[in-house]
Formats: structure tokens, C-alpha cells, sequence
């Protein structure tokens, strides 16, 4: 774990320890993930990735897009949630559905 750029208090968890603490907590669409200090999102991309596979269709798409990942970062970033990814402009192409 590395201190990003000595900032004090900035760690970034390996990749590999991230996916072995996502095998052990195996998250199910449905269940709400919530990384309260989510940085580059890394837990929450992970855990995404785990339950993509789990999708039956595009009901469980739509929960695991718009309803079940949150995270929260000390920064002034505010709040992440996962939706469409952002257009060059930095804004999202679409509004998530809530």
C-alpha cells in the first residue's frame, strides 16, 4: 500500500487484496455496496466487475448500475455513485435513473 504522492493519509489498497476481500464478501445485485473512503473507486469497480456476471437480464443491469454501488470520499469530491460514464466534457452523457 503506497502513500499517493506523501499527501499524509492517501492509500491505495492492491488490486489483488481488493479482489480477495470482494471473493470473501461475494456481493449479490440487490445488496448495497458502500466504500466509505472510495478514493479511485477501486472496491466499488471491483465489486462491479464480481456481480456483472450475476445479471439475469436488464432489470438486474439497471439495479446493479443505478442502486447498488455508493461510495464517499474525506475530500470534497462528495459523493460517487455509479451510472454512465462521463463524456470527454467531464459531465455524464445521461442522468442516472434513480
Amino acid at each position: 500500500m503506497g502513500n499517493a504522492g506523501r499527501n499524509g493519509g492517501e492509500y491505495y489498497t492492491p488490486r489483488p487484496l481488493i479482489r480477495a476481500m470482494i471473493q470473501v464478501v461475494d456481493p449479490k445485485i440487490g445488496e448495497r455496496v458502500y466504500d466509505g473512503a472510495c478514493g479511485s473507486a477501486g472496491f466499488l469497480c471491483e465489486a462491479y466487475e464480481h456481480m456483472r456476471p450475476q445479471a439475469k437480464g436488464t432489470a438486474d443491469l439497471e439495479t446493479l448500475q443505478t442502486r447498488t454501488l455508493v461510495g464517499r470520499e474525506k475530500k470534497s469530491r462528495g459523493r460517487w455513485r455509479a451510472g454512465p460514464p462521463p463524456t470527454n466534457s467531464g459531465t455524464p452523457s445521461s442522468p442516472p435513473r434513480m
